[in-house]
C-alpha cells in the first residue's frame, strides 16, 4: 500500500508528464516566488505561461515542480528557480491532450520522489534474505535427517 502511494503520488505524475504530454512552445508572462507559513516558512516557484494548442490560446498558472503544487522548505532552490526563466522568453512545456488546460513548465527529474522507498526497500530486502535463508538451512537438515 505505501509502495502504491509514493508511486502514484510520487512517481507516476512525472512519467506520465513524460510519456503523454504533448511538447509545445510556451511564453512567460509572469513569475514570482510564493510564501506560504509564518512560523515555518515553505516557498514554491510561479509562472503565467501561454501557449497555444490545438489553435487554441491558454494562460495557465504553473509550479516550478511539475504537476507538485506542493511547497518547499528549501528557498534558495525556488529562488533559483525563478530566476532561471526570463520574462517574455520561451520556453519548451508540455500539455496534457486529454485536458489542454493542464500544462508543465519544468519537468521533475530529481530522485527525492524516490527516497521515500530507500528504507522500506531496505527492510524488505533484508527479511527476504533472512527468510530464503533460513528456508535453505531449513530443507539442508531435512536432507540431512534422510540420508
Amino acid at each position: 500500500m505505501y509502495f502504491n502511494y509514493v508511486y502514484y503520488f510520487n512517481i507516476y505524475p512525472d512519467k506520465r508528464v513524460k510519456e503523454d504530454f504533448t511538447e509545445t512552445t510556451c511564453l512567460i508572462v509572469n513569475k514570482f516566488l510564493d510564501q506560504k507559513g509564518h512560523i515555518v516558512p515553505r516557498y514554491r516557484a510561479h509562472f503565467l505561461i501561454n501557449y497555444i494548442y490545438q489553435n487554441r490560446a491558454y494562460t495557465q498558472w504553473v509550479s516550478g515542480n511539475g504537476l507538485d503544487m506542493a511547497y518547499s522548505a528549501n528557498q534558495a532552490e525556488q529562488e533559483e528557480l525563478v530566476a532561471q526563466f526570463n520574462l517574455n522568453s520561451s520556453y519548451q512545456c508540455w500539455v496534457n491532450p486529454e485536458n489542454p488546460q493542464i500544462s508543465v513548465l519544468v519537468l521533475r527529474h530529481d530522485w527525492l520522489s524516490t527516497t521515500p522507498l530507500i528504507l522500506p526497500t531496505i527492510i524488505m530486502l533484508t527479511v527476504f534474505y533472512y527468510l530464503f535463508t533460513n528456508i535453505a538451512a531449513i530443507l539442508a537438515i531435512r536432507r540431512a535427517k534422510k540420508t
